[in-house]
């Protein structure tokens, strides 16, 4: 096999698997964040839910106009 066969086929099947998601991802409320820290806490766990509810949440991007 020569080295361009190879990489065809290396780059397939990165293709292949970067078009995978799981099912866990897709139930991700912030799919930009990394699903797990610090070896446990999901995003579904409630402080850090808590904590991410406040730092992406809009409250520090409200005006006064648009409170009324």
């Amino acid at each position: 096999m020569t080295d361009g066969q190879m990489r065809g086929r290396q780059e397939v099947a990165l293709t292949i698997t970067e078009n995978r998601v799981s099912s866990q991802e897709e139930q991700l409320p912030y799919r930009n964040l990394a699903p797990v820290v610090f070896r446990g806490l999901t995003q579904t766990a409630r402080p850090r839910n808590w904590c991410l509810q406040i730092a992406c949440g809009p409250y520090p991007f409200l005006t006064a106009g648009s409170l009324a």
